[in-house]
């Protein structure tokens, strides 16, 4: 009796050690997939274990470095995007004092006016009724 009370506590211990074993890396994997989470897509988790875990480590690690190209994609995009938008907004100020008929560059009342400006198809009319609606700056030549 006393042999198979040994017997079951060290299988008992042989299995728990080696389930822990092979479960660490599902752990590393998870506290990865909280990192990436947080947005830190340059994390990477180590490829061990059985090769059922090492295929996922090798796709999350794939994820991550996609995550990471397409968030820097983003940022080069959203960089684009501002460029021109400040572009487009000099264009409009430009064409909004034409239409105006003065010869100075907008003050920075009319600025703002053309930031707010609603970006639809009324947005020329809105531009020129700005323009005439604008105050004069010191330096300004109404013609």
């Amino acid at each position: 009796m006393v042999i198979v009370v040994v017997f079951c506590i060290l299988s008992f211990a042989i299995i728990y050690w080696t389930a822990g074993r092979s479960l660490r890396p599902l752990e590393t994997l998870s506290a990865g997939f909280r990192t990436i989470g947080t947005g830190d897509y340059a994390t990477r988790v180590a490829e061990s274990g059985p090769p059922e875990v090492e295929h996922l480590a090798r796709a999350f690690n794939l994820m991550a470095e996609r995550l990471g190209e397409l968030e820097a994609r983003n940022e080069r995009l959203h960089t684009q995007l501002l460029t021109i938008q400040e572009e487009e907004r000099a264009d409009l100020a430009r064409i909004c004092m034409m239409m105006s008929g003065r010869s100075c560059l907008p003050s920075m009342w009319m600025l703002r006016a053309l930031r707010s400006l609603p970006r639809s198809t009324g947005m020329w009319r809105s531009c020129s009724a700005a323009a005439r609606s604008a105050k004069p700056s010191a330096t300004c030549k109404s013609t």
